[in-house]
Order: C-alpha cells, then structure tokens, then sequence
C-alpha cells in the first residue's frame, strides 16, 4: 500500500529519521501573557524578513503602533525592490533541490515551520493585541494550535 508516495514500511523508515514535532500550543492554567503597558526605545522588537533561511535586517523603517497609546511597540525590515528580486531569485535557486525531495521531507520541512510559529504563538497574540486593540483572549481563541 502506498501512502504518500512511499510504501508503508518506507514511511514508517522515514518517521524515524524525521521524528514528527510537536506543536500543541499549551500554556499553564491561569497564566495570562503580559501585555506592556508602556515600551521604551531600548525594548522596541526589531523583526527582519528572511531570503535563504538569513535573516537580514537591512533597515526598520515599519513601525508598528500600540492602536490605544499610539506609541511604536516594535519594528519590521521593509524590504526593497532588490529584496524582493533576491528572493525570488532565492526561490528558483532552491527550487530543484525542493522538487527532489520525497513528499515525507517536505511535510517534515513545514512541520518545522509550523513548530518554530506555534512556540511563537504568545508573541505573536500580545503583537497582534496592540496592534490591532483586541483583547488577548479574542486573539488566543481565533487560533487553534493543536493542528
């Protein structure tokens, strides 16, 4: 029988080698994220953009604004015209590499991605509740982390 290209017993093979991660987004009960009543300049996040798996930080000209004190909480890498052209160049450069990976390497490459965003998920909720002023627990529930 073969599931996902692979028979049975070559899945089971590759399961071992790519152990699948979790990313149940669990928190303690009772434990609430903090949310910043106020921010200084020394505090402020400053989040890059990636081309190749870098992270490049080439200014932090987007700022991100707490929508009820109007004070920037944190900083985004806006990315240029060259960006853009590099990472698609990036894209077509790993495209032979990604086309020649077994389905079960690939779901093991997003099943990372997923786990790397799920561990983040609490910063990602308190980000998102200043930005756009909702409460932190509308935004916990918007989101479900067991999948």
């Amino acid at each position: 029988m073969k599931v996902l290209g692979l028979n049975v017993k070559e899945k089971k093979e590759a399961e071992k080698i790519i152990p699948k991660p979790k990313v149940k987004f669990e928190k303690p009960e009772g434990v609430r994220p903090t949310i910043p009543a106020s921010v200084k300049e020394s505090d402020i996040r400053i989040y890059p953009f990636y081309i190749a798996n870098k992270p490049l930080y080439p200014n932090s000209k987007l700022e991100v604004v707490n929508k009820y004190t109007g004070k920037v909480f944190a900083r985004c890498a806006l990315a240029a015209h060259k960006d853009i052209d590099s990472a698609i160049g990036a894209a077509e450069r790993a495209l032979p590499a990604v086309a020649a990976m077994a389905s079960f390497e690939r779901k093991a490459v997003l099943e990372k991605v997923v786990a790397e965003v799920t561990s983040r998920a609490e910063e990602f909720a308190v980000a998102l509740c200043l930005e756009a002023g909702k409460a932190i627990r509308f935004v916990l529930q918007s989101y479900d982390y067991s999948q």
